[in-house]
This record gives C-alpha cells, sequence and structure tokens, in this order.
C-alpha cells in the first residue's frame, strides 16, 4: 500500500515541469500557474500512514491550500470516511473559474501542465473518485483523459454515482453514504 507521505512527494514532482507554484505545505497545499488562473493540483493529507484518494472534478473553483470550498471540505468528508489519509483534487479543465460557463469561454481552459499533473496524482491515489458531470464533454475533454489514463497509467476511475448519460456526478450533492463504485468509462455507469 502507498501511504498519503510516500506519494505526496511524487505529486509534488509536477511543480519540477513547468510553470507550477507550489503554495502550502504537506499537509496542505496547491499547485497553481504562476498567475494563479491554473490549479493544476490541490491537496490536504490528515494521516500520513493512511493511502490517498483522489478526486478528479470539472475545473477549480475558490479552494486554494489555505482555504477550503464546500466541494472540497464534502470531498474530505468522503476520503475520511473511507479510510484514506489524504486526498488530492485534479480537475479536467485547470482554469479556476466558479462556474462552468466562465471556464468554458476562455482560450486555453485546460492550461499546459494539466494532463501531467493528473497522471501524477492518479498514480499516487489508492481510489480516484470521477465526479466532473455532463460538463466533461467540453472540447471532449473527458475522452482525452480517459484516453490519456488508460495509455500512461493503469490507474482505475471509481465515481459516486452516475448521470443519465453515464456519466460521473460531482460529489457535493450527493448523499454521504454513497460509496465509489468502478467506473468502466464513458456512458458505462448506471444513473442515480
Amino acid at each position: 500500500m502507498t501511504t498519503a507521505a510516500n506519494a505526496l512527494p511524487r505529486v509534488m514532482e509536477v511543480a519540477t515541469h513547468g510553470a507550477v507554484v507550489l503554495a502550502g505545505d504537506n499537509a496542505a497545499g496547491a499547485a497553481f500557474s504562476p498567475c494563479e488562473h491554473y490549479r493544476w493540483l490541490l491537496w490536504r493529507m490528515w494521516n500520513p500512514e493512511l493511502p490517498f484518494w483522489t478526486f478528479g472534478m470539472l475545473n477549480p473553483s475558490t479552494a486554494t491550500h489555505e482555504r477550503v470550498d464546500p466541494t472540497i471540505a464534502r470531498c474530505i468528508s468522503r476520503a475520511k470516511a473511507g479510510g484514506a489519509g489524504g486526498l488530492i483534487v485534479w480537475n479536467l479543465f485547470a482554469w479556476r473559474a466558479t462556474k462552468p460557463e466562465a471556464m468554458k469561454i476562455v482560450a486555453d481552459p485546460v492550461g499546459k501542465a494539466n494532463d501531467r499533473a493528473i497522471l501524477h496524482a492518479v498514480q499516487a491515489g489508492a481510489i480516484n473518485v470521477a465526479g466532473w458531470g455532463a460538463h466533461g464533454g467540453h472540447m471532449g475533454r473527458d475522452a482525452k483523459v480517459l484516453n490519456l489514463l488508460a495509455s500512461k497509467s493503469d490507474a482505475k476511475l471509481h465515481a459516486l454515482a452516475f448521470t443519465e448519460g453515464g456519466l460521473p456526478r460531482h460529489p457535493l450533492y450527493l448523499p454521504l453514504h454513497l460509496e465509489p463504485q468502478p467506473w468502466a468509462g464513458m456512458g458505462e455507469g448506471t444513473a442515480f
């Protein structure tokens, strides 16, 4: 079992390859672009002896290395309840916006360091929970990330619930009793 303490240095390695600014520390941190319009990763660690869970969502909002927003608070609760020692949050699109519509009008909402950050995160995760919902299809990004993970990683994705179209639902408003279930990929989930 890879513990959170063992996985975090590999995740932070993303900072050594390109335009990434680290903020925070091992317990609570984030990797941003120098302009801070992009957030590549966000992490919290509460027990370094237990494994990480990762959550892959649509795009980052307002959470930082210092500030927890409602989505991150809900993900922390889920990961703790599932026996994780920490969590890493990655996103299909790294552009920071509170609404998907604002992210969608940006010329490059993905960002140049995002694919590398995603790969580092999922390789560190014991459980990788997808939760980007129906907007993940913007620019075909959900399919691109699934192909990236299939070609460069043996990590498996899970979801808490699915949309009618079989896509992984965002975790914020889902009941806390739901547990991650394996997700085969595009359109393969059962709606909840």
